[in-house]
């Protein structure tokens, strides 16, 4: 958990320091008084974007985790369990580097409709939503089944998966909270995939690295 709450608290001040830097090197208006008064207010800015980009840069933080939280996890509520397929530390991280930098990516798309009012709850919490119940589904699911059977559990519980990633983001948002929020929903995803009847499914023994879902 303490390094859970290191690493999302470097990764919001990373976010934070690099978006105030945006805001105060750029340029808007070549007015010298307008300027200042965008970057006085670039503080707060700054601050409400780097928070709409949390979401997306914690899924990096959770592949790095992920193995230890789910063993923790597994070890208490599902003992009987055997073993994952082994699945190491770089494999997690390229997933969740990719899921993460599309995140980021559409985020930063969509920001501007972050600040209508009413549309920008929709859109943040569907759009993240759905990236990050793929993302923890994926990482999760990956540790215990090919990609295809991954890409088939999907497609048949999707608007669950979706609700929980909904539940993910709307905890991610809370100051502090969201800091803890790696291991909670790491956590939260494996007893949903465990909930799911995916042991016939199963395939313990590969042992080829499985690639993202498309």
């Amino acid at each position: 958990m303490s390094r859970s709450l290191l690493y999302a608290f470097g990764i919001f001040i990373l976010l934070l320091s690099f978006t105030w830097w945006l805001i105060v090197s750029t340029r808007f208006f070549g007015i010298e008084w307008l300027e200042w008064i965008v970057d006085f207010v670039g503080g707060a800015t700054a601050v409400i974007v780097a928070f709409l980009l949390f979401p997306g840069a914690m899924i990096f933080v959770v592949s790095l985790m992920l193995e230890r939280i789910a063993r923790a996890v597994e070890k208490k509520h599902y003992p009987d369990l055997p073993p994952p397929r082994s699945q190491s530390v770089s494999e997690a991280a390229l997933i969740g580097m990719r899921y993460a930098g599309i995140a980021v990516a559409l985020n930063l798309l969509f920001l501007p409709l972050f600040f209508v009012p009413v549309i920008n709850i929709f859109v943040f919490i569907g759009l993240n939503g759905y990236l990050l119940g793929r993302e923890y589904f994926e990482l999760v699911a990956l540790r215990r089944l090919d990609p295809e059977n991954v890409r088939k559990l999907w497609n048949e519980y999707r608007s669950r998966l979706c609700l929980a990633g909904m539940i993910i983001t709307s905890l991610l948002t809370i100051p502090v909270v969201n800091w803890f929020m790696p291991v909670v929903a790491a956590a939260y995803m494996l007893h949903i995939f465990e909930s799911i009847p995916y042991k016939n499914a199963t395939i313990s023994g590969k042992t080829s690295p499985p690639t993202a879902i498309e």
